[in-house]
C-alpha cells in the first residue's frame, strides 16, 4: 500500500507480509521511500505457521485506517487478526497492489463488491491486437495495467480499456446503435472489458 496515486516509490509505503520467511511469518514493513537504507524502514513480524497454503485457497483480508495495519484470516475484516500493528508516523494509503515473493509461484483472487448488482469486478482479454472503437473517457500516460484497471472501476460509464506499453485509454459505449463496426489494427494495443454479472459474455464478444 502506497500513499502515491502513480505508484511513486519515493513515497512512504506499508508492506503486509502474508506466509513470509517459507511461510512461518506474517507482519508489516513501514519504508519512507526507495533507499533501501535500514534507517528508511521498519519490520513488525508474528509468528504464523503454515498460513497460506498450496493446496487450497484462503482468504484474507487487510486493513490500514488512521495508521492501525492489520491482518487476518476469512472474509470479515476485523474478525480471526492474526497480525497488528499501530503506525506512530502513519500516511494515507491511496494505492495498493500485490505481489508474489520473487522464485515462488502464486495466484490471488481479489474480492470487489458487485457495483449496482451488474459488474463482478474482472476484466476480460480481446484475444486479437483490435483497439475497440469506443468513445474515449479518459487518457493517461505511464499508468501501469492495474492502475489503469482500478481507474475503469470507479467509473460506471466505463465500460472497458485499451492498453499498452503504460498507455492508458478508459472507454465508454457510443450512443445509437452500431450495425457495422471498423476494426482498426494498431500493434501493442489490447482491449479489457469488464464482465457483467447477469449478461454471461464480455462485451467483445459484441464487436
Amino acid at each position: 500500500m502506497s500513499n502515491s496515486d502513480d505508484g511513486d516509490s519515493s513515497k512512504p509505503m506499508y508492506s503486509f507480509i502474508m506466509g513470509g520467511g517459507k511461510n512461518i511469518r506474517s507482519g508489516f514493513q513501514r519504508r519512507n521511500d526507495d533507499s533501501l537504507t535500514l534507517a528508511s524502514q521498519e519490520t513488525v513480524h508474528y509468528d504464523t505457521p503454515d498460513v497460506c497454503s498450496c493446496d487450497e485457497y484462503r482468504p484474507f483480508w487487510i486493513s490500514a485506517i488512521n495508521g492501525d495495519l492489520m491482518i487476518g484470516k476469512g472474509l470479515i475484516v476485523g474478525i480471526n487478526v492474526i497480525a497488528e500493528w499501530t503506525d506512530p508516523n502513519p500516511f494515507i494509503v491511496r494505492s495498493i497492489g500485490l505481489f508474489t515473493s520473487q522464485q515462488i509461484l502464486g495466484e490471488w483472487k481479489v474480492q470487489i463488491e458487485v457495483v449496482n448488482n451488474l459488474y463482478d469486478g474482472s476484466f476480460s482479454r480481446c484475444t486479437t491486437d483490435y483497439k475497440a472503437v469506443l468513445d474515449i473517457l479518459f487518457s493517461k500516460e505511464k499508468t501501469s495495467l492495474l492502475q489503469c484497471a482500478a481507474l475503469c472501476d470507479k467509473l460506471l460509464a466505463c465500460i472497458g480499456l485499451n492498453y499498452h506499453n503504460q498507455s492508458c485509454e478508459l472507454v465508454a459505449l457510443s450512443p445509437g446503435v452500431v450495425t457495422q463496426i471498423p476494426k482498426k489494427q494498431e500493434d501493442g494495443w489490447k482491449f479489457y472489458s469488464k464482465c457483467y454479472r447477469y449478461k454471461g459474455a464480455c462485451l467483445w464478444c459484441y464487436f
